[in-house]
């Protein structure tokens, strides 16, 4: 305790101090580049995900087609049945 207060009292200290380093520079790149590397792996994930959205979607964009152009073709083809029967009728009468 007399050593601590006599270099007090004679304002001298050996204490060397230490000043902060590159250390912290180098820990704040390296989060940097870490961080940068994370955003890309997630923007390339979300990219991923919009491009499956999007098939997705244009699949369901012709199953609805189809399904329309399947109605619009069974009416076709019902209206064609009927005027075949017609025709049928028509030419036994005719006969």
């Amino acid at each position: 305790m007399s050593t601590y207060l006599d270099t007090i009292k004679n304002g001298t200290n050996t204490k060397l101090i230490k000043f902060k380093s590159n250390r912290h520079r180098r820990n704040l790149k390296r989060y940097f580049i870490a961080g940068f590397i994370l955003f890309l792996f997630t923007l390339f994930y979300v990219k991923q995900q919009y491009d499956k959205y999007l098939l997705k979607q244009k699949y369901q964009q012709v199953i609805s087609t189809l399904k329309l152009l399947s109605s619009t073709l069974k009416k076709g083809e019902q209206a064609v049945a009927t005027l075949y029967t017609y025709e049928n009728t028509v030419k036994k009468i005719l006969k």
